[in-house]
């Protein structure tokens, strides 16, 4: 089952966002999307659902022994992102986080 994730701010006719499952997979198997990107308007939300991908991440995918470049590309140094990256250090898994400004950004923006 596939949920639509809410945003207080969503405003008919914006653009659709992705169906999510539980694990915050979308239907490209694989690809999460977590904090602001799926509508979450909370820090504590986005960060915990940063560290909640990781953790299902680590159950389906353990890390690759030097095989690839990267484990995990991070898109996004928000509180989502940086959150999964810290997860995903602790864990093992090499990652390489792509953010379009600064760190942090959408905190220092909102």
């Amino acid at each position: 089952m596939f949920l639509r994730p809410t945003d207080p701010q969503y405003v008919e006719g914006a653009e659709p966002r992705p169906e999510l499952d539980r694990h915050l997979q979308t239907n490209i198997r694989g690809l999460h999307i977590v904090g602001s990107a799926n509508g979450s308007p909370l820090l504590k939300t986005c960060i915990n659902e940063g560290v909640e991908v990781i953790r299902c991440i680590s159950r389906a995918m353990p890390p690759q022994a030097d095989t690839d470049p990267y484990d995990l590309v991070i898109i996004g140094a928000g509180p989502a992102g940086l959150a999964a990256a810290a997860e995903a250090q602790k864990r093992g898994y090499s990652c390489l986080i792509l953010e379009k400004s600064r760190p942090l950004d959408t905190i220092l923006n909102f």
